[in-house]
């Protein structure tokens, strides 16, 4: 299933973002004097700076107005709530069961974020990311956790 968006969004969000710098611009300008072209001041070149921003902003987000915007797919709420969860049992079974189940246990719900499950994946990713990260944290830096239970 598909959402439309009846709105180009990069543009619109780019256009806001070019306008709050040039906010920010223009506001710290008229902190110091700006002075004239002939003699410029320190507020002169963050101020014309943030004109500047102000107007390209205000037409890339009327030009993402006025373009019709593309179809974006749906969220993918399986994934999103897997990667998650397999973060969240991280984070609560390093201390007790230890960096390497701990690891397998946030390998093992990331890989069921994704379908299909394949085994050999599931195995090749234990491997290198536990055998890397108990190289790397445990051995390399001496971090003081536990390795198993």
């Amino acid at each position: 299933m598909k959402q439309g968006s009846i709105f180009h969004e990069q543009d619109i969000w780019a256009g806001l973002l070019f306008i709050g710098f040039g906010l920010v611009g223009v506001a710290g300008g008229w902190l110091y004097p700006v002075g004239t072209a002939v003699d410029m001041g320190p507020g002169y070149f963050p101020f014309g700076i943030g004109i500047g921003l102000l107007v390209c902003g205000t037409a890339i987000f009327a030009r993402g107005l006025m373009r019709p915007g593309r179809d974006v797919p749906a969220w993918a709420i399986r994934p999103l709530l897997m990667i998650a969860a397999a973060i969240v049992c991280f984070s609560w079974a390093i201390d007790s069961l230890g960096f390497v189940l701990a690891a397998l246990l946030l390998i093992l719900l990331a890989c069921l974020a994704h379908r299909p499950f394949s085994l050999r994946e599931f195995v090749g990713l234990c491997v290198v990311l536990i055998g890397g990260g108990v190289l790397i944290f445990i051995k390399a830096l001496s971090l003081s956790m536990k390795v198993l239970p």
